[in-house]
């Protein structure tokens, strides 16, 4: 079952920034600044904590993943906005040819793009470690 979870951060390195953002847009939807809406199934959430976790620094960073309901059921109803109103990815506009559900997701592009970022911090932090010792 899918879950929809709101994915917040504040990272300190513009770098570091750039990193977990290009991650983020193969999980979700970017809603705002720092701010995604994630629709995931428990293993996709276990991928992006992962990624995550090797793309930032754990004492100047912080990602909150607020977990706001299941994807089909009050999740859809969960976000409200001031201001400029909030629309949900089902309501954007597509062209007009008959697409799937499954089509609407974040496709197999976008989750490579992440799963090769997250390979590339991997590295970076294995490198550093061994020039640690």
């Amino acid at each position: 079952m899918r879950q929809a979870y709101v994915v917040t951060y504040d990272i300190a390195d513009p770098k570091r920034l750039r990193l977990v953002y290009r991650a983020m847009r193969g999980f979700g939807d970017h809603l705002q600044l720092s701010v995604f809406r994630c629709e995931l199934n428990a293993r996709e959430l276990v991928e992006l904590r992962a990624c995550l976790t090797a793309l930032i620094h754990h004492g100047e960073d912080q990602v909150l993943i607020i977990d706001i309901g299941p994807a089909d059921g009050r999740a859809i109803e969960a976000i409200d906005s001031i201001g400029r109103a909030y629309t949900h990815p089902e309501h954007y506009a597509w062209s007009c040819d008959d697409r799937e559900e499954e089509d609407l997701r974040p496709g197999p592009i976008m989750r490579k793009r992440a799963r090769r970022i997250f390979a590339a911090a991997r590295s970076r932090s294995q490198t550093c470690q061994l020039s640690d010792n």
